[in-house]
């Protein structure tokens, strides 16, 4: 049998032969076991206790489609993983194996989509047009005299950029911190594209 492997960043579909797993012995979980689950194209999942609870908590049915994978995460200079799983319905965009995980735009929480979020313009790329974008809609906004006006807004952007990031992490099941270092980065690196027009 093959064995599911996550590659970090990244979704991977699959669905349960069984509705529950099986306790195995493990030498990799501090608790000494393990849950395997049997999935239904004859590979195998193992999940440490913690992971195979949030599995478990959804209460799938045999032969459910669900969307799985191992998210790096970052806070201030500490880094870590997170396993985040999803009934396949519930992610709109982030469908099959290998996609990776759905921009904010796509989340299905409704207080998210009420929100007004303000749409940016579209710039170019190394001074080509993105594919899919029509040349007039490309503008620049205009250039401030007060350079603190506009780091003011960049901050303000990267906040609210990062707490929106944080809102739909949440509504996928994905626990995703912003540190102020964060914010800081996208902060200067908005202010940087800012002062090049």
């Amino acid at each position: 049998m093959d064995k599911l492997t996550f590659t970090t960043n990244h979704w991977a579909e699959f669905a349960l032969k069984y509705a529950g797993g099986k306790q195995v012995e493990s030498k990799f979980d501090p608790s000494g076991s393990q849950t395997m689950y049997s999935l239904t194209d004859d590979r195998v999942l193992f999940l440490n206790s913690r992971d195979a609870a949030k599995l478990d908590a959804l209460q799938l049915a045999p032969g459910e489609l669900v969307n799985a994978g191992r998210f790096e995460r970052m806070e201030g200079r500490r880094r870590w993983t997170e396993f985040c799983v999803e009934r396949v319905g519930a992610m709109e965009g982030a469908g099959s194996r290998g996609k990776t995980l759905a921009a904010p735009s796509t989340v299905t929480d409704p207080t998210l989509r009420a929100e007004a979020v303000p749409t940016l313009p579209i710039q170019p790329v190394n001074g080509e047009t993105p594919r899919g974008a029509h040349p007039q809609a490309i503008t620049a906004p205009p250039v401030a005299a007060n350079h603190d006006a506009v780091l003011e807004s960049c901050l303000i952007d990267a906040m609210t950029a990062a707490m929106r990031a944080e809102k739909a992490g949440q509504s996928l099941g994905c626990t995703m911190r912003f540190a102020s270092e964060d914010v800081r980065a996208m902060a200067l690196t908005l202010y940087i594209q800012r002062g090049k027009r």
